[in-house]
């Protein structure tokens, strides 16, 4: 974990950095409660995840779309329903990363960034006026 945090220039001292697959809902409470009884609460949740799985249309099976929604959509939308109330509570914030770009061979993929997109859109209409930001990063590539 202190390499993690010595690569993003994050005083170790000062970061709890808990990796845990966040498509699943207990290991994302679990983590909620840990940082909870480090800190008594928390500023920022930043969701940042995402896999890509070349799918052409002629591909396209419904497991290979689940499997790829289940990580780029329900695992970041699952996080926020965890994490929502006490972020309101505290006036913190949710930080999205996607992306408005179309790629090739991404038939799903970019469905999935689309939708996240919106998501994160329609959260700042419901979050901002209580006081809780949330922010959409779109990387320039």
């Amino acid at each position: 974990m202190h390499a993690v945090a010595a690569a993003t220039n994050v005083d170790a001292a000062h970061a709890l950095i808990d990796p845990l697959d966040f498509t699943d809902r207990v290991a994302v409470g679990s983590a909620e409660q840990r940082i909870f009884a480090a800190w008594d609460g928390r500023d920022l949740a930043l969701i940042v995840a995402g896999t890509h799985q070349e799918i052409r249309a002629r591909e396209l099976t419904a497991a290979s779309a689940n499997a790829l929604l289940k990580i780029n959509l329900n695992g970041p939308i699952a996080t926020v329903a965890t994490v929502a109330s006490a972020l309101i509570a505290q006036g913190g914030a949710v930080g999205i990363v996607s992306s408005y770009r179309a790629l090739p061979k991404a038939l799903v993929y970019g469905a999935s960034k689309a939708a996240l997109i919106n998501f994160a859109q329609v959260l700042y209409v419901d979050l901002h006026p209580k006081g809780s930001a949330t922010t959409l990063s779109i990387p320039a590539s």
